[in-house]
């Protein structure tokens, strides 16, 4: 029973203890990019992390063997067997490296400082084991540590990854980013030796890392709140210039228009008079044909009817007409009730928000592969709107497999309040939006019904 416990249990419990350490600190890198992971991400990960978990403990199992329990073999264990596992995570959940590389470094301190906590608890209650049950020891103590703190952990490591717009300036990315590798710098290499026992000034210096900790995860946060800040108040002025452009252009219409009805204002007269020469001679044909004419132009008049609310007309035409100014093909179907209905002020802002995107979007595209789609259908119950752009790539998309917005868009607040339905998907090199929802009138009884 005695070689049981002294040669046996450990090399297969300290491996076991390492594979579940090196798993939970990639639950933690897991965590910091959760909500940016889609589900087919996630399910990837999955698999590669159980079989590279029967893969690693096998290794580890073959390595204790072979180079015997000791501190050495267990710290090499440790501070390299967690390469394979960031390889794993950064190769199926592919986004910026920088932001890799800061949240490796933040998992790295906190699993230093949880091991730190450990060798305190296991000197002082255990410092009379025989080396290999000391090693499973402080590697159980550990994984008990992780386990009690896991609720905290959630919390700080779920809003420790800013947006990726946050490491894009340079060279300050780089400075935030490598922060916490140049905090493990000095305590890395006091570790990494071959002691099992350490001083205790070293141990209670190890300690000062929650306080590094502390304060690396408040920098991140207000600097990302300063950041967030900055941005919105950015798409705020961007927001304040189109809405500026849009009553610019709107103006353009209304004096294009302007100037089309003060020229056939200037001819009516003059086309009076030609249709009555026309008439007294006898001449019926060419003064049919003559109406025609002018029914063509004063069809050209105005601004283009789409929707029956001035409002929502408006917002169609404006954005059409810029588009066609760019050069972008259009495909254009709206057809809704004449009648008022509830959501239009918030359609408006949807259709405008998401045409704005889809024409900076068309633009961007070559001269002639440029092309935009809108519809706009409803029979008074059901309603359907689709908006897509020619684009050379797909939007960045979340978890959800639908593209990251900012909070308080006007499609994020159209889907809250009206309970639509997104979808969205990219094929033949066009990003296509599609929201499906039904008015809120259905609601009310009779009318429910007839929906």
């Amino acid at each position: 029973m005695n070689h049981f416990v002294a040669d046996v249990l450990p090399g297969v419990a300290l491996p076991f203890c390492v594979v579940l350490i090196q798993l939970a600190d990639s639950y933690l890198r897991y965590l910091a990019f959760r909500q940016q992971i889609r589900r087919e991400e996630t399910q990837r990960l999955r698999v590669a992390f159980g079989l590279w978990a029967v893969t690693s403990f096998l290794l580890y199992a073959a390595w204790f063997r072979y180079a015997g329990i000791a501190a050495q073999t267990c710290k090499i264990a440790l501070m390299a067997g967690w390469v394979p596992w960031l390889v794993i995570f950064m190769g199926t959940v592919r986004r910026d490296t920088l932001s890799h590389i800061f949240i490796q470094g933040m998992v790295a301190v906190w699993s230093l400082m949880l091991h730190s906590i450990s060798s305190i608890v296991v000197v002082v209650a255990f410092a009379d084991l025989a080396e290999a049950n000391f090693l499973t020891a402080h590697t159980a103590i550990y994984l008990l540590l992780f386990l009690l703190l896991l609720p905290g952990e959630c919390r700080v490591f779920h809003d420790m990854l800013p947006l990726r717009q946050f490491f894009a300036s340079r060279p300050a990315g780089y400075y935030v980013a490598a922060m916490p590798f140049v905090v493990l710098f000095s305590h890395f290499f006091l570790w990494a030796d071959s002691s099992l026992f350490h001083t205790w000034q070293e141990r209670l210096s190890r300690l000062a890392l929650p306080v590094a900790f502390f304060f690396m995860y408040k920098h991140v946060l207000l600097s990302a709140s300063e950041f967030y800040n900055q941005q919105k108040a950015g798409l705020d002025a961007k927001r304040a210039g189109a809405r500026i452009a849009f009553l610019e252009e709107r103006c353009r219409l209304a004096a294009r228009t302007q100037k089309q009805t003060a020229i056939i204002r200037h001819d009516l007269r003059h086309n009076f008079r030609i249709l009555y020469e026309l008439i007294s001679k006898g001449k019926t044909e060419a003064a049919l044909s003559h109406i025609n004419t002018q029914t063509v132009l004063l069809d050209t008049l105005g601004t283009p009817s789409f929707a029956k609310g001035s409002f929502l007309n408006a917002a169609i035409s404006v954005h059409l007409w810029r588009a066609e100014q760019l050069g972008i093909k259009i495909r254009q179907k709206v057809k809704i009730p004449a009648k008022p209905f509830r959501a239009e002020q918030d359609l408006t802002l949807l259709i405008s928000e998401l045409l704005d995107e889809a024409i900076h979007a068309s633009a961007r595209e070559p001269e002639g592969a440029r092309a935009l789609s809108l519809a706009l259908v409803s029979d008074g119950c059901q309603w359907l709107l689709s908006v897509g752009n020619r684009a050379g790539a797909p939007l960045p998309v979340g978890r959800d497999g639908l593209p990251l917005r900012e909070e308080g868009s006007a499609l994020s607040l159209f889907l809250e309040k009206y309970g639509g339905e997104l979808d969205f998907s990219y094929a033949d090199g066009c990003n296509k939006y599609e929201i499906l929802w039904y008015d809120d009138e259905r609601e009310n009884g009779e009318e429910a019904l007839s929906c």
